[in-house]
């Protein structure tokens, strides 16, 4: 037997306001935490831009996504059709931001995707494009969450390694 249409979503997925405080909280400000430790610790980087320069990029990218998604979920969710609009270009956005993954924008993005396609806790599921753009903003919510911590830690094993020195 099948659940109607209209059954409220629950399940492992959290409520927007959690899925993007998580993905938020590691990848903005957990990477800022780390650059600043990087900092402290006399780091060497030697990429193409300072350490001060990257914290500057995590702060400012991230505030923007947290920004540009809190608006757009409030803006898209006020009705139904916007709602379904607004999965599909929060989906799609998610997209090209990989590339700034290291301030967590692709993560808000698709969590606010996920959240306007009604695949957070407490949503009505949308069917069809913005379900399929949802489930994309929920993969990349996922894996930029993952990728970060993995990179982090990565980079702090090899970095404290003796044989890095």
């Amino acid at each position: 037997m099948t659940q109607p249409h209209t059954t409220r979503r629950r399940g492992v997925i959290p409520a927007y306001p959690v899925a993007l405080g998580i993905v938020f909280a590691i990848c903005t400000v957990g990477m800022a935490l780390n650059l600043i430790a990087a900092i402290a610790t006399d780091v060497v980087d030697e990429g193409p831009r300072t350490l001060r320069e990257q914290l500057a990029g995590v702060i400012g990218f991230g505030i923007g996504g947290l920004t540009i998604s809190l608006l757009g979920a409030w803006w898209f969710s006020r009705t139904e059709a916007r709602a379904k609009v607004g999965a599909i270009v929060f989906g799609a956005l998610a997209v090209p931001t990989i590339i700034l993954f290291f301030s967590g924008t692709p993560g808000m993005f698709g969590a606010t995707a996920a959240f306007l396609a009604g695949l957070t806790r407490g949503r009505t599921a949308a069917t069809g494009a913005p379900r399929v753009f949802g489930i994309v903003g929920l993969v990349f919510a996922i894996l930029n969450v993952l990728v970060t911590v993995a990179g982090v830690s990565i980079a702090w094993i090899v970095e404290g390694s003796p044989n890095a020195r």
